[in-house]
């Protein structure tokens, strides 16, 4: 039997299809010849989610995401997932939800239950809600700093400006130089510091030291005893003041009274009438010590 030529096109067109879905089929992870198990999750929000998204139960990835369909009824989107391992059984209790990473992708995370039943193939898992993401939460503080970036632009360029004109150079020029005057006399106080201060250091030690010992010895000696010679000594030196000024006696009449005042005065004019006397007719009193005999 001779086969015609449009035979083998038809043929091989039909293979090459076929090669061409299935290899479209792998590379989106889709093992067509494999058997898995197909569940549902309903969602309100899919946003990141595509098809051949991965599926995983604790981290682990153990299906796709199949296909997406648009249910006019409630307006929710159903998501049919096909689990690639079968021997994964689904607790009816279980719990599906939605979740993005850092880039962006999102992907079905399972959580499963506790329960002793099992979800069947082309059963709904319960849940299907969106999760919060790092994303989602970052999404104020991106906004925030979206606002802030003008700003911070506008300081940037007030600070280029400022730092370029000429009097800034010349102001951080002349910072500069009193920084090495500082420097200087800095290094000028530690050279005499060095020198000096040592022996001031030890004069106040030798200061404090003695300081010590005449607390000391005031600590030690007999403070009562030298109060009472104290005491003593002012009751005798009152006394004494007091017969000074008193006038029954012979120094308080002299000092009280002007009796001694006027008998030297009167003492000093005649020995001053003498004197004079003696400087007018000194030849009177020289004969008289000379032959008073």
């Amino acid at each position: 039997m001779k086969i015609s030529n449009e035979f083998k096109i038809g043929f091989w067109t039909i293979i090459a299809i076929l090669v061409l879905v299935f290899g479209i089929q792998y590379l989106k992870g889709i093992n067509s010849l494999r058997r898995g198990q197909f569940y549902y999750v309903v969602s309100n929000n899919v946003e990141g989610l595509a098809n051949s998204g991965p599926v995983k139960v604790n981290g682990f990835q153990v299906g796709l995401v199949r296909s997406m369909t648009y249910d006019k009824a409630t307006g929710n989107i159903v998501v049919e997932v096909n689990l690639e391992e079968s021997s994964l059984k689904i607790p009816s209790d279980s719990h599906a939800s939605i979740q993005t990473d850092l880039l962006g992708t999102s992907y079905v995370v399972i959580s499963l239950g506790q329960s002793d039943t099992y979800l069947q193939s082309r059963d709904t898992i319960a849940g299907g809600e969106k999760a919060v993401g790092l994303l989602d939460g970052a999404a104020p503080i991106i906004a925030s700093v979206n606002e802030i970036m003008p700003k911070l632009d506008t300081l940037i360029c007030g600070i280029n400006t400022l730092v370029n004109e000429s009097k800034m150079q010349e102001s951080l020029i002349e910072i500069n130089a009193l920084t090495q005057q500082l420097n200087t006399t800095v290094a000028l106080l530690n050279k005499y510091l060095k020198g000096d201060v040592p022996e001031i250091l030890d004069n106040v030690n030798s200061l404090t030291a003695n300081i010590d010992t005449l607390t000391s010895e005031v600590k030690d000696a007999d403070v009562s005893a030298l109060i009472a010679k104290a005491n003593s000594t002012l009751e005798t030196t009152n006394k004494l003041l007091t017969a000074l000024m008193s006038n029954d006696g012979s120094v308080g009449k002299a000092i009280n009274t002007t009796e001694l005042h006027d008998q030297l005065t009167a003492t000093i004019a005649s020995v001053d009438s003498l004197i004079t006397d003696i400087k007018e007719h000194p030849k009177r009193y020289i004969n008289i010590k000379l032959f008073g005999k």
